[in-house]
């Protein structure tokens, strides 16, 4: 949830399913704290996100949680009008 004030229930389920590698995927203050909380949990495993989650603050405020994580550029089709007004109005709305 973009509100989330604590994913540790959900990472630890995660980490005992002994996962090879971690995808995040939101928006907003939550991806910097599932970085945060799963690096605070343990989980030394390769994180992936999209490039959205990495953009406005969401590096800085994983205070150095989200160092390694691999972040992979994703197109929409090109068929897909809008797109781009979309993201801009989801980037200022969570910075």
């Amino acid at each position: 949830p973009k509100t989330a004030a604590d994913l540790r229930t959900e990472l630890s389920r995660l980490a005992k399913a002994r996962p090879d590698a971690l995808y995040i995927l939101g928006i907003g203050p939550a991806v910097a704290l599932a970085y945060r909380q799963a690096r605070e949990l343990g989980l030394e495993l390769p994180m992936y996100s999209v490039l959205t989650c990495s953009q406005g603050n969401v590096i800085p405020n994983a205070r150095g949680a989200a160092d390694g994580v691999s972040a992979l550029e994703v197109s929409p089709p090109p068929r897909l009008t809008g797109w781009s007004q979309v993201l801009t109005k989801v980037l200022e709305r969570y910075p």
